[in-house]
């Protein structure tokens, strides 16, 4: 009874890791953002940037793009480190995205929590200004 309870300890222990997700094996590319959520709400509509994209270089290269609310394109270069443990992507060397929205001039985080990816999609949220962003994005082929 013993071994059996052993083994069945076992083959957990080893699905479980196997199922792990890594942040580093999908992160590497272009993400073009899709759609946006503040506190559960899809407030895509209400962004007045457009053609945000993330772009992430393994070693440590982020990047991003976007059109503002001014129509005007910004280009940014930082870095960027995962923390697998915690499923977290810490951002630096880039400003806050302006003319986000009406109800956020800027939006900034340095700290992105992973909810999801794969080889097609990234969803990371963070806590700003009291609220929860969502920045949900597709792979950019």
């Amino acid at each position: 009874m013993k071994i059996k309870a052993l083994v069945l300890f076992a083959s957990i222990i080893l699905m479980s890791s196997c199922s792990e997700v890594l942040v580093e094996d999908f992160i590497a590319g272009t993400w073009d953002m899709k759609s946006y959520f503040r506190n559960d709400v899809d407030e895509t509509s209400e962004m007045k940037i457009s053609e945000y994209e993330e772009t992430y270089v393994l070693g440590d290269t982020f990047s991003r793009r976007y059109i503002d609310g001014k129509q005007a394109l910004v280009e940014e270069t930082g870095n960027f480190s995962i923390n697998e443990d915690e499923m977290t992507i810490h951002i630096s060397g880039v400003s806050s995205i302006a003319d986000f929205s009406d109800l956020h001039s800027s939006l900034s985080t340095s700290t992105l929590e992973v909810v999801t990816i794969d080889d097609t999609e990234f969803v990371y949220s963070f806590e700003n200004g009291g609220d929860t962003h969502e920045f949900r994005f597709l792979k950019k082929e």
